[in-house]
């Protein structure tokens, strides 16, 4: 055999494995129990990998990634479900009632400023036609500002979700895919952080 290769045997089922000298990690293929390789003045050895920080076991352990996956309808993997993605809030749209009550009320005040052209109206129409107009304008020029106001506040949400709210979702999904759990102690945990948590706070967990 390759110098690079040695075997060893697993301490969970007993199974050999052949393993690369330059390998950190590796998966029993025969149980899939997780190891760590360990060079101790170059004897080689394996360490149980995702050992519970209740039981200090890892047969029992399994990545919370690979148990969701498995499509289990169950109360244990809605609880263990990943976080889902942020969107941006969606805005209300902008009411259209200014705009068409400006451009209804000039065309009004056309009608009046054309009957008191052709004489046969008297000076009040003239100033009705002359107030329709201006009642278009200002409803347009509200209709314009609540647009702005709308664009401004989309804006600033967005920014706020792609400097705040995105990055949170994505380090709480890396924490997620670092999680194994426990069936013996009904816990999750994360290997290198050796600190167990009830599964009912995972969000809170992953989101810390």
């Amino acid at each position: 055999m390759n110098n690079d290769f040695i075997t060893l045997r697993c301490p969970n089922c007993g199974g050999n494995l052949s393993v690369s000298t330059k390998s950190t990690y590796l998966s029993c293929q025969n149980c899939g129990t997780n190891h760590i390789l360990r060079n101790a003045d170059g004897r080689f050895f394996l360490e149980s990998y995702a050992s519970c920080p209740i039981c200090k076991r890892n047969d029992r352990s399994i990545k919370v990634s690979a148990l969701y996956k498995m499509g289990q309808n169950t109360q244990l993997i809605q609880l263990l479900a990943p976080p889902v993605q942020p969107y941006p809030r969606p805005l209300k749209k902008v009411s259209l009632l200014f705009f068409y009550l400006g451009i209804s009320f000039p065309i009004i005040g056309i009608a009046e400023f054309l009957a008191w052209s052709s004489g046969n109206s008297s000076i009040s129409d003239f100033l009705i036609s002359l107030g329709l107009f201006l009642c278009g304008a200002i409803f347009i020029v509200i209709h314009i500002q609540k647009t702005k106001k709308n664009k401004k506040v989309a804006k600033l949400q967005l920014s706020t979700y792609e400097k705040s709210e995105l990055p949170r979702w994505q380090k709480a999904i890396e924490r997620w895919n670092l999680l194994y759990y426990c069936e013996r102690d009904d816990c999750i945990f994360i290997p290198s952080e050796n600190f167990p948590v009830n599964v009912h706070n995972m969000m809170g967990y992953i989101y810390k």
